[in-house]
């Protein structure tokens, strides 16, 4: 009985796979691994500082365009930086910003719930990347269809995306940046193909699936303890400076999704920032230093007394570059070894 028992519930969760996803992604993650070997051993070094940029353009159209702008629109921007946060968050091949958003915002709403569209409480490889490659709970679909994102049906941009998306998703995704390699720096469009779309495909989106996962479950809780939310630095490094999970889940609204904004590494603060000097981006949310304190009194657990940016954040910022450049790094200590020892 029990042997059938467990036969019935291994079959329901088959069934809610989506294999073609899953087929997907594990597709993408075999050649992102023969994307760094070619990054690490034969690609250009040029290549190699593309993957970077790219990677970090990707982050930021996921972190300032999916996360604080369109899902919490923490800030507005006129229709140049909406084209170009449209084009990143494209580039970041995560979903259209309407989908993105709508699985966000029932993250927020119902965390750790089954209307959680990523839930913790369905455990860490859930949470991770167990929500992409199976079917939402029923839970989650209902209350999906309750949000209105009625204010980004009214964008052009956006709506012209969604429409659109799996077109754009090919050529700026894909095919451009397989095809910058090739072009500017004369690198094969085999060694430009694995290193610009699948590895910094796949690298960009483990990053930004961690916060679902590990900012979830390792780290401080300094403003909310009820919270599964945490503040977790080596992801923050690692990350550009989206980790500060628990102060975001405290104030969502808030642009830097941080009590320090660029006052420690916070790369979407500091592009939201620019944007803000030259008069693109405007209306900047932030949480009042009195409200934040208020809740950090009221409900708040574990305090980070190590945070080296409260002291000196000229240090945070250069620790955070230097673990940033993580995958040039990788290239640069394995071609040293090579050299010397061979």
């Amino acid at each position: 009985m029990g042997f059938i028992l467990l036969s019935d519930q291994w079959i329901q969760f088959f069934k809610q796979i989506k294999w073609s996803v899953a087929a997907a992604l594990i597709l993408l993650h075999v050649s992102a691994v023969r994307g760094l070997c070619i990054l690490v051993t034969d690609a250009k070094w040029q290549t190699v500082i593309a993957c970077y940029l790219l990677s970090v353009l990707a982050g930021i159209g996921v972190l300032a365009g999916a996360h604080r702008y369109y899902s919490h629109r923490s800030f507005k921007a006129n229709w140049k930086l909406r084209l170009i946060l449209i084009v990143l968050q494209t580039l970041s091949g995560q979903k259209s910003a309407i989908d993105w958003t709508l699985d966000h915002q029932t993250h927020h709403k119902y965390e750790g719930t089954n209307a959680d569209a990523v839930s913790l409480g369905r455990g860490f490889f859930f949470a991770h990347i167990g929500w992409v490659v199976m079917e939402r709970h029923p839970d989650c679909e209902a209350k999906r269809k309750q949000i209105n994102v009625d204010y980004l049906m009214n964008d052009p941009l956006v709506r012209l995306q969604h429409q659109y998306y799996l077109f754009l998703y090919l050529v700026i995704n894909c095919f451009i940046p397989t095809l910058i390699p090739y072009i500017l720096f004369g690198e094969t469009l085999v060694n430009s193909f694995y290193t610009c779309f699948a590895l910094r495909y796949a690298y960009t989106m483990q990053l930004a699936l961690s916060g679902n996962s590990f900012a979830h479950m390792y780290g401080y809780r300094e403003y909310d303890k009820s919270s599964t939310s945490t503040h977790n630095k080596p992801l923050n490094y690692l990350t550009l400076g989206g980790a500060y999970h628990n102060y975001h889940h405290a104030f969502p609204y808030d642009y830097s999704a941080s009590e320090f904004g660029v006052k420690s590494f916070n790369i979407y603060s500091a592009f939201i920032e620019f944007f803000h000097r030259i008069g693109w981006a405007y209306d900047l949310k932030r949480a009042p230093q009195r409200m934040v304190d208020n809740r950090r009194n009221r409900t708040g657990g574990e305090v980070d007394t190590g945070a080296v940016f409260k002291r000196r954040p000229i240090v945070d910022w250069i620790i955070g570059w230097f673990i940033s450049f993580n995958i040039v790094w990788t290239v640069i200590i394995y071609r040293l070894l090579t050299t010397l020892l061979f």
